[in-house]
């Protein structure tokens, strides 16, 4: 039998702050991630959606959370450890919360001095992907490419370097 906790519920400012620390303690989050897991722990009413304003402002103050630092961390994390492309962290920020503009400035800071060709190549040897062989393993590396966050131009060039053509198919050529 599954039994599931029902989240404590905090009625002051201090021990929802408390509670705020604890989880920012246990993991970097983005003031939309940390407003969500918030709203579990408080009455659902205007008094506790003030509490939760008042908590993410004494934060904000005191520079325990902020999106721009985060963001920052995140995608040089990302582009770093495993080699994913600008688009790819452009998603992940934007399904965590983080406003465009703030995902804009940090693409473009973290990115500003990366030729897309040698990320492609880098994330290939990560995944220690071999040269494909038929059109299927084309099209399977390129579909990989694109969830890893590279722009269809750039994954061309790399095929048209690998000596393949991603748009031929085997059948044309038996």
């Amino acid at each position: 039998m599954a039994w599931s906790r029902t989240p404590k519920i905090y009625q002051t400012q201090a021990d929802l702050y408390a509670y705020a620390i604890s989880a920012l303690g246990r993991q970097m989050r983005t003031v939309s991630q940390l407003t969500r897991l918030l709203r579990l722990h408080v009455c659902k009413t205007q008094e506790g959606q003030d509490l939760i304003d008042s908590v993410i402002h004494k934060l904000r103050e005191r520079k325990y959370i902020d999106d721009t630092d985060y963001s920052l961390r995140y995608a040089e994390s990302r582009k770093e450890s495993k080699k994913l492309g600008k688009r790819r962290i452009q998603l992940d920020l934007k399904n965590k919360g983080v406003s465009e503009d703030v995902i804009c400035e940090t693409l473009d800071l973290v990115y500003q001095n990366i030729d897309e060709v040698e990320q492609i190549r880098a994330w290939i040897s990560y995944k220690r992907t071999p040269k494909p062989k038929t059109s299927q393993e084309t099209a399977k590396v390129f579909r990989a490419l694109l969830r890893a966050g590279f722009s269809p131009a750039s994954i061309f060039l790399v095929c048209k370097q690998w000596d393949i053509d991603p748009l031929i198919d085997d059948a044309t050529s038996s």
